[in-house]
């Protein structure tokens, strides 16, 4: 079994994004070792990805073809289809270590090494951020500053401000599980992930590191953002959506064993 897997959605649309991915991709093998895997599953515009793959030469990174579910949604669509891209990685993940990475940010030096060193102790873990322009100039160096606040279970069940970004989530590898297989429509991977896990009859630990291992970068072609524009009533409408899918899911798991 490899140590860890990091699972990374590329869609790289012009070529600003073709130097983002370029930068994070470097900034990740760095810290992996010979028994890790960096998987990219590919649903970019050009072959710019799969070349600057080629050229490295680094049997660490397992790159695959996107493949879409049979379900298509209309409205959020960006999401939905980032979230099949992660589904795509997860499903041939063989790290006993799980990490998301977006294409477009930079891992903190120390990143994995820190992570490691909590998943010792908690089952998943989510972590702070700095944030970064499409120039790479740093906006501000820590973006959560009431972190203590994310991890009280019944806050991160409202998801008032939730811990689960994909970007800053890391897992053992039966948190992921947990959450096979994903339902269609399934909104966002990282959000699903974390609803699960919590309300596990297992009782999976969690711990939000205030640490900001990563730098967001924040530009025009970000699929998700910090700041929503969705109305409360829409609020209200997608949290309980969500909560009925995790609870019928849990339900249904349960029976099977």
């Amino acid at each position: 079994m490899k140590r860890i897997s990091v699972c990374m959605a590329a869609h790289v649309k012009d070529s600003m994004q073709e130097c983002y991915i370029t930068q994070q991709i470097n900034s990740i093998l760095k810290q992996l070792g010979d028994n890790d895997e960096l998987i990219i599953p590919d649903d970019s515009d050009s072959t710019y990805v799969y070349n600057y793959i080629l050229g490295l030469n680094d049997e660490r990174i397992r790159l695959l073809k996107f493949q879409p579910s049979a379900w298509r949604a209309r409205q959020h669509e960006a999401f939905y289809h980032a979230s099949e891209n992660f589904y795509n990685a997860m499903r041939v993940a063989e790290g006993r270590y799980i990490f998301f990475s977006d294409q477009d940010d930079i891992w903190h030096n120390k990143k994995v090494e820190i992570c490691l060193q909590y998943l010792e102790k908690y089952d998943f873990i989510s972590h702070n951020f700095g944030i970064i322009n499409d120039e790479g100039d740093i906006v501000t160096d820590k973006f959560l500053m009431d972190y203590e606040k994310l991890n009280p279970l019944w806050k991160r069940m409202l998801l008032i401000r939730t811990p689960y970004r994909g970007c800053c989530l890391a897992m053992k590898r039966e948190v992921m599980e947990s959450a096979f297989p994903f339902p269609d429509n399934t909104f966002m991977h990282d959000i699903w992930i974390g609803c699960v896990a919590t309300l596990d009859i297992k009782g999976y630990k969690f711990k939000f590191v205030d640490d900001s291992l990563i730098m967001y970068r924040r530009h025009k072609g970000n699929v998700s953002d910090f700041q929503s524009s969705n109305s409360i009533l829409f609020k209200i409408y997608s949290r309980m959506l969500l909560y009925a899918k995790v609870f019928g899911f849990l339900i249904r798991k349960k029976k099977k064993h």
